[in-house]
């Protein structure tokens, strides 16, 4: 038995719901969700820096507004309309290094471009680990980039950490938006999450674009909060941090701050 629930977006900031009949999906995995429905809704401007860790390049916004979550634990996946968000498997490593490998992708990551050894090594990892998710291209299954949304402790706080890191090659094109507003969506809609919080370099302003284009808040700069490598002297280099976060009622409550999709499809087994 499986259980569908569909929620709109509605109230100020928020995408208007236009609804269209939605076709097959050929990237469907696990039990159906049935007839899919589509809200669709106009495009607006993106400023420039809409994609990468963060942001982009000048094209205007691709509204994606169906959101489908199929399946439990290591075999759940969430589809929006472009993309699939999976779970990682062994097999990932090659993909991984793809992007992993790129100094543009991981300039402001606590590691340096990573060797294919060490790909196969974290794809191996993050099998295991239910926090990370794989974004794939669900055009040809492609692995464009990945998630990371982590339960803090306590865990009846519901509060979670966000971060992503994405292949360069498909920055500007919405990506990094579709899966991470995917994503937060199902967090706070389905998961019952209260409060997502997500840090970035202050220097990484696709980042903070895409975190403000998500609708988080700005909460703090902290400063010197972390250091991930030394100088020839031996001393810590010592980087700033933005802190954003989104709390439930702005994601989908009352304050409406946020702008979800217009529409999402739940499906899980029961």
């Amino acid at each position: 038995m499986s259980v569908t629930v569909r929620r709109s977006a509605s109230g100020p900031g928020c995408v208007p719901d236009v609804l269209a009949d939605g076709g097959p999906d050929s990237a469907s995995h696990g039990a159906s969700a049935g007839r899919t429905r589509r809200a669709v809704a106009p495009p607006r401007p993106r400023s420039r820096g809409d994609e990468g860790p963060g942001g982009g390049r000048g094209a205007e916004a691709r509204v994606v507004t169906v959101i489908t979550v199929q399946g439990v634990g290591a075999h759940e996946t969430i589809r929006t309309d472009r993309l699939l968000l999976r779970r990682f498997t062994a097999a990932d490593g090659d993909a991984l290094h793809a992007y992993l490998s790129q100094p543009e992708a991981v300039q402001f990551e606590p590691y340096g471009p990573q060797p294919r050894a060490q790909c196969h090594e974290l794809a191996l990892e993050r099998a295991g680990d239910a926090a990370f998710w794989a974004v794939c291209l669900r055009s040809d299954e492609r692995l464009v980039g990945n998630l990371y949304l982590r339960l803090d402790e306590p865990q009846a706080w519901r509060s979670y950490t966000l971060g992503y890191v994405f292949d360069p090659g498909i920055w500007g094109r919405g990506y990094a938006t579709e899966a991470t507003a995917g994503l937060l969506d199902v967090c706070f809609r389905a998961w019952g999450a209260h409060r997502v919080t997500a840090r970035c370099d202050p220097r990484n302003t696709r980042s903070s674009a895409l975190l403000e284009r998500l609708g988080m808040r700005r909460e703090g700069h902290l400063r010197q909060v972390a250091a991930f490598s030394t100088d020839a002297d031996g001393q810590p280099c010592w980087h700033d941090a933005f802190v954003y976060a989104a709390v439930e009622s702005e994601w989908s409550g009352d304050e409406q701050r946020c702008t979800p999709y217009a529409g999402w499809m739940h499906s899980v087994p029961r």
